[in-house]
């Protein structure tokens, strides 16, 4: 037996089964890439006769999601504006108020006037004001922020995709403090390791058509993490995968989208 010639055909043989193998995945993946498009697209369809139509692109894109551990700030707003404003503050109704500056806690958010005069933002102030929300007790570990009207607007990614209703306007001072800012945030204290696939798009739009009263427009269809259930003031809570539904009447839609 030729055993160079023996190990050639081998190594060919073996070459072709990876050949084979890989065109084998490509066809699989674009094979569930068009059924999702489909199953998309009926949906899309099946919202016509109740007067809902799409006026945006709806993703086909599955993701690999878990489960995120918040830990919420204003559940003891005392101790919130305490860290903001650099020690205990006086109460005033819902503010707080420190030499001069002021925190203000609203059902769905807060908001911080620090007397400075802000300046315009640039791309150098998403950094500065990074730093600086770090030492007033917010974690930014899964922070990215941009330059918006002259303002740095923060939001959190987790997993490639955003936590839902946690955003950051932050005006700056010249001297590198926050002149005053608002919005919400949570701090992320647990990211679940195990995850798995979510539900595609389309379940979030026939849920919607189900709960329709009537003609809309959607406006943007959207993945990330959410809390669907938990108390106004909790002080933790889970965030799971959802599926957000916006309509033109600025209204948004919370799914749960795990399988």
């Amino acid at each position: 037996m030729n055993w160079y010639r023996m190990k050639t055909v081998l190594i060919f043989l073996f070459l072709a089964i990876n050949i084979f193998l890989a065109a084998m995945l490509g066809l699989e993946g674009r094979s569930k890439s068009r059924a999702a498009r489909e199953r998309i697209d009926a949906a899309i369809k099946a919202l016509e006769p109740g007067g809902v139509t799409v006026a945006c692109e709806v993703p086909h894109k599955t993701h690999r999601l878990g489960t995120l551990t918040l830990e919420n700030l204003r559940a003891d707003p005392a101790d919130f504006s305490a860290k903001i404003l650099g020690g205990t503050a006086a109460r005033f109704g819902n503010e707080w108020r420190r030499n001069g500056k002021t925190v203000t806690i609203y059902a769905e958010g807060f908001s911080y006037e620090s007397g400075a005069e802000a300046v315009n933002a640039d791309k150098k102030s998403i950094k500065t004001m990074k730093e600086t929300l770090e030492t007033m007790g917010f974690s930014m570990a899964y922070a990215e922020g941009a330059v918006t009207d002259n303002t740095v607007q923060f939001v959190q990614t987790v997993h490639g995709v955003p936590l839902f209703g946690c955003v950051l306007a932050v005006c700056p001072a010249a001297d590198g403090t926050v002149a005053r800012m608002e919005g919400n945030w949570a701090n992320i204290v647990e990211s679940d390791a195990e995850r798995a696939t979510i539900g595609g798009a389309e379940s979030a739009l026939l849920s919607f058509l189900r709960e329709s009263g009537g003609a809309n427009t959607i406006t943007e269809v959207s993945c990330g993490y959410g809390v669907l259930f938990a108390e106004e003031a909790y002080h933790s809570a889970d965030a799971v995968p959802v599926w957000m539904v916006k309509t033109a009447d600025g209204k948004c839609v919370f799914y749960d989208a795990r399988q």
